[in-house]
């Protein structure tokens, strides 16, 4: 399985769950994006990671999250 790992806000946190579907887009590769599915959340907060690049980023708690991608994974490997 191909997955991305996401950071979400405390006040975005009631729109994610297990099973919630979304699409993934990269940075990597703007305006293309793939369905995924949540197959993770913590069930605890912790401090936005520190490879967010400016202070008002890294303010605040987030929730880490798992997005598995369902369609378009071989363009991965």
């Amino acid at each position: 399985d191909k997955y991305v790992q996401i950071y979400v806000p405390v006040p975005d946190l009631a729109r994610i769950r297990v099973g919630t579907r979304m699409e993934v887009e990269l940075d990597a590769q703007p305006g293309k994006r793939w369905p995924g599915e949540v197959s993770f959340v913590a069930d605890r907060a912790n401090f936005t990671p520190e490879k967010i690049e400016t202070r008002s980023d890294r303010v605040g708690q987030v929730y880490r999250a798992k997005v598995r991608l369902l369609e378009g994974v071989e363009s991965f490997t």
